[in-house]
């Protein structure tokens, strides 16, 4: 199937999606760095509030009816779709590039929180 040009944003056409064209950029790798390094125990904190994330975005999804935690769990957790571009997620996820953008920022903002608790805050990960 061919791109049309005038529907996707050219600058998400190439990129990665966790490529260096947005301020979260870095929470994203450090993420992605959490799955690929799960059984190293330098990544252990920030994996587990990789999952805490995941299991607070199946939260939302039951109070809100959304799909949040599927749209979460592709992106992030699963290493073989770690090199998709913003478009192979529009289209796999059925989402438009905007919603995209807002959804990336809310997960590394709930990942950053999760993250950021020192007592080790856990939902029974």
């Amino acid at each position: 199937m061919e791109e049309d040009s005038k529907t996707i944003n050219p600058k998400f056409r190439k990129g990665k999606i966790f490529g260096n064209e947005t301020y979260f950029a870095d929470v994203e790798k450090r993420m992605r760095r959490a799955v690929n390094g799960k059984d190293i125990p330098k990544y252990a904190h920030d994996y587990k509030a990789l999952l805490n994330t995941y299991i607070y975005w199946k939260a939302y999804d039951a109070m809100n009816a959304t799909s949040m935690a599927r749209n979460f769990n592709a992106m992030y957790m699963s290493e073989e779709n770690f090199s998709k571009t913003v478009y192979d997620f529009t289209e796999e996820l059925s989402i438009g590039e905007t919603t995209l953008l807002r959804h990336r920022r809310l997960y590394a903002k709930t990942f950053e929180y999760f993250a950021s608790l020192h007592d080790g805050f856990d939902f029974g990960t």
